[in-house]
């Protein structure tokens, strides 16, 4: 599956999918971690949950949680082709 950007912020880079068969978007968060390996958050919108994650504390998956939210219909609309 081709990830496309969405954005990239203080060093972490968020990527998402194709609209599956359910009606959901995957989602992936990353970043070059202090010991030179990825730290990851691997999810799906719009639940705005992680399934997999690498690195990142519990406040910055909150965040990231967050930013999901606010940015839920645009990148939906993206996915659709239109933005």
């Amino acid at each position: 599956m081709a990830m496309k950007v969405y954005s990239e912020i203080d060093g972490v880079t968020l990527l998402y999918g194709d609209i599956d068969e359910k009606g959901s978007i995957p989602v992936y968060f990353e970043r070059v971690g202090s010991n030179g390996e990825f730290d990851f958050a691997e999810g799906k919108i719009p639940y705005c949950s992680f399934e997999r994650t690498s690195g990142f504390s519990e406040l910055e998956l909150e965040q990231m949680r967050g930013f999901l939210r606010n940015n839920l219909l645009v990148i939906f609309d993206d996915a659709r082709g239109l933005e």
